[in-house]
């Protein structure tokens, strides 16, 4: 990217006996380029290698590795990859994703840019080390460039955190999706599940969690919308509006918006540059009520 050349074809030419198109004085270098390579491990387990299946694939926008470069915008994204969504990792080849490259006028451009094109990237079905990369390149030492084989083991604290309770605008965009796949097309009144009562509004209970907690969030049905209770404290909710895995939702006197994906009872939510997977333990499915009877 720094030199706007294709450095692969110069080997090949190299390679079938034809000179360097260039000498090295002749190079002209522009700005700085970062490249982080996106794998399936686990940074938390000794960044042990995670197999499974890719069930979404989310990128940030970006050009493929044939597009031309303009050296004048202000950054660049670049991502070579071979697998899409749906494919499976398995524990016979190289768990490698893509090869995400930035580039930016300068080397604080160029980090600025990687951070935010790793909050872009969502990965879901199988572990990624997306979140340690994001923390490596957003800290001190590394932005520094006070680089040594030591790195990570000396900032081992803020590379790997200790899990942090989810925040109610994360509960609330996970609780949003949950209450609105509850809701119930067919046409019979007796199934709807929009919060209708004679006297009284309806109340459920969201059993969510995570490694930080549990979240019993209470969900009282209104009008226009719901009052969402954790604890002692509670915030009023309306969903404004959902786009596929995009929702905005209207908290208290702020709006919210973020990115919920669900895999079962997984749901994994995307806000602010954070990843937040919380767990949904589903009343009917742990109760035995849809489980066949044992033979007498």
């Amino acid at each position: 990217m720094i030199t706007g050349l294709d450095l692969v074809e110069w080997q090949l030419r190299v390679a079938s006996g034809q000179p360097l198109p260039l000498r090295q004085d002749q190079l002209q270098i522009n700005g700085h380029a970062l490249e982080a390579r996106i794998y399936a491990e686990n940074p938390e387990k000794g960044f042990l290698p995670s197999i499974g299946t890719l069930r979404h694939l989310g990128t940030p926008a970006a050009i493929s590795f044939s597009t031309p470069i303009d050296l004048h915008e202000h950054s660049v994204i670049r991502i070579d990859s071979g697998v899409r969504e749906g494919d499976a990792i398995s524990p016979f080849y190289d768990p490698m994703i893509a090869k995400l490259i930035v580039w930016g006028k300068d080397r604080d451009a160029a980090l600025r840019q990687m951070s935010e094109a790793l909050s872009q990237y969502r990965i879901v079905g199988l572990s990624s080390n997306i979140g340690f990369l994001k923390r490596l390149v957003e800290s001190a030492p590394f932005a520094g460039a006070q680089l040594d084989t030591g790195l990570i083991e000396h900032n081992h604290a803020a590379l790997f955190p200790a899990p942090v309770a989810a925040s109610l605008p994360v509960l609330a965009l996970a609780a949003a999706v949950l209450l609105q796949s509850a809701q119930s097309s067919d046409a019979s009144p007796w199934s709807g599940t929009d919060g209708w009562r004679m006297n009284v509004p309806l109340q459920r209970t969201l059993d969510l969690s995570d490694e930080a907690g549990a979240y019993p969030l209470r969900a009282i049905y209104l009008r226009d919308g719901y009052q969402l209770a954790l604890g002692d404290d509670t915030l009023a909710m309306k969903i404004i509006r959902r786009d596929g895995d995009a929702i905005t939702l209207q908290l208290g006197a702020h709006t919210v918006r973020g990115t919920v994906v669900r895999d079962g009872e997984q749901l994994h939510v995307y806000l602010d540059g954070q990843h937040n997977t919380l767990t949904w333990t589903d009343p009917l499915a742990h109760s035995g009520a849809t489980k066949p009877k044992a033979d007498a």
